[in-house]
């Protein structure tokens, strides 16, 4: 990989081939570990009215 880089002269874009739907797909993988995380501390709180 490390090759790739240094016999491209376009940059690491090209040699790893990136793709137009690249962006697209990290900020949906970002919006899933945001809401994965507010399903948690909902279901922590709901215990923790639970316990009390």
């Amino acid at each position: 990989m490390v090759d790739g880089l240094a016999q491209n002269p376009r940059g690491p874009g090209k040699a790893f081939g990136s793709k137009p739907y690249m962006h697209l797909s990290f900020y949906l993988m970002i919006a899933a570990l945001v809401v994965t995380g507010l399903q948690v501390l909902y279901a922590l709180r709901q215990l923790a009215i639970v316990a009390l």
